[in-house]
């Protein structure tokens, strides 16, 4: 577990598997202002659109009735100060000014305590999952802040590749940062790296530079010990992102903008929005979710297949 008074973090809130059998698991992180408790229990149980290619009547219905072999893991955020509302606290996973206020840019430092302090904790419940299930049968998803924190964390993950990154209604912290750490000027695709040496034959890759750039700014530790003997990068960790075009509290663009990031850096991503979505998921959101996991994995349940 993280380096942090456990009594920071609740303990989450855990659904078993329906059908006594465990195959697989996915980590929920609620957004902003929310818990476990609040967040948990609509999830599971929103409608799911029928599938694309199958009869509607021999679908299930909802969202947890298509992982009947899962885990659900719902963290609850600690409870932190919110300089945008007079230092109140909240449950969140770090602290930010609203991006319908603000830029996601708008005086960024006071988001790294929280993404640090979070990601550790995210990466503690990644490692559990991985030893009981296997890396490639574990899922992190995210709703909005809980996407951020879940995005960081994932470009931090130093070990084996888990099966797959979920994000609604969210975007990337400190993007915009993490494209001029490897010389990229945004909007152009030119390298303005006044540094760059002709000829060296041990340049990283964008991915190396962006996420050893992140690394140091929210002062994340290097892991110590790897699952799987060596450290792997996240390029076979596939991602789901999807946002609403009607999102006032984040704003459309900025899912976009986190996907032309990541796919600049070779990062598998398939982004979908939603005509008239606001700022939560839909039945045609989660629909897509279950089609692409279906695509990406071999673990879904028999009964989401017929």
């Amino acid at each position: 577990m993280p380096k942090l008074n456990p009594q920071e973090y609740p303990p989450p809130l855990i659904f078993p598997p329906t059908s006594g059998t465990h195959k697989s698991t996915f980590i929920v992180l609620h957004g902003r202002g929310s818990t476990a408790e609040k967040f948990a229990s609509p999830l599971l149980s929103h409608p799911v659109s029928p599938l694309s290619g199958f009869s509607p009547e021999s679908q299930p219905q909802t969202f947890h009735s298509y992982f009947s072999n899962t885990k659900f893991i719902f963290p609850t955020a600690t409870r932190r100060r919110a300089v945008a509302y007079n230092r109140s606290l909240i449950h969140q996973w770090f602290d930010m000014y609203p991006l319908d206020q603000y830029p996601p840019e708008h005086k960024e430092h006071v988001q790294l305590k929280g993404l640090s302090e979070s990601a550790e904790y995210v990466h503690a419940l990644l490692e559990d999952a991985v030893a009981e299930v296997g890396a490639k049968n574990v899922i992190l998803m995210g709703l909005s802040q809980g996407c951020a924190v879940g995005l960081v964390s994932l470009l931090l993950w130093k070990r084996e590749n888990f099966g797959g990154f979920v994000g609604m209604c969210g975007w990337l912290p400190l993007r915009k940062n993490m494209s001029e750490a490897f010389g990229e000027v945004e909007g152009t695709g030119d390298s303005d790296d006044i540094f760059a040496v002709e000829g060296n034959n041990e340049e990283k890759t964008k991915l190396e530079d962006a996420t050893d750039w992140l690394r140091e700014e929210i002062e994340f530790p290097f892991p110590s010990t790897t699952i799987g003997g060596e450290i792997s990068s996240i390029y076979e960790t596939p991602v789901f992102l999807g946002n609403g075009t009607e999102d006032q509290k984040v704003p459309c663009e900025l899912g976009t903008l986190a996907t032309d990031f990541l796919k600049d850096l070779n990062i598998d991503v398939m982004h979908e929005e939603y005509p008239s979505l606001g700022h939560w998921y839909s039945d045609d959101m989660l629909r897509d979710i279950v089609e692409w996991l279906k695509t990406k994995k071999g673990w879904l349940d028999d009964e989401a297949e017929t």
